[in-house]
């Protein structure tokens, strides 16, 4: 039976993992958490079995990043389902636009304060995980 956890951070600075993860032990200290440093990493994370109810990832990365996360993910009829989340510095438009032509479900940028970053794991969690009717995890 596959690892369910709440949210997969796919992050490649650890200052800002060290940051969500505090501010979502915050939110909600039952939250079953898994951290990928980079988006290749986070594929090896899914297709091992674990079977996240969000994915939050930043856009800027080493490798394929996490545009090339949002294309693999919404391409493949395992993942293709699971909200991602775009976690961002970049305000650019251009930004915006593609990760939602990308299929992204939403777009935040990175706040710049422990208090914000408190916010969005608040609305992560509230919204994402207790608001949201998400769909059964696919066991493909």
């Amino acid at each position: 039976m596959p690892k369910q956890i709440g949210i997969l951070i796919v992050e490649d600075d650890l200052k800002d993992q060290k940051f969500i993860l505090r501010a979502l032990n915050k939110a909600d200290e039952n939250l079953q958490i898994e951290i990928a440093k980079d988006a290749e990493c986070a594929l090896e994370v899914l297709k091992n079995g674990s079977n996240p109810r969000i994915i939050v990832t930043d856009l800027n990365m080493p490798g394929m990043g996490g545009r090339g996360l949002l294309d693999v993910l919404k391409s493949d009829d395992r993942f293709k389902n699971i909200p991602t989340i775009v976690l961002s510095t970049s305000e650019n438009e251009t930004d915006v636009d593609d990760s939602y032509s990308r299929k992204a479900n939403a777009y935040m940028v990175k706040p710049d304060s422990v208090a914000g970053y408190q916010k969005v794991a608040s609305l992560l969690n509230e919204f994402w995980l207790k608001e949201v009717k998400l769909p059964r995890a696919s066991t493909n």
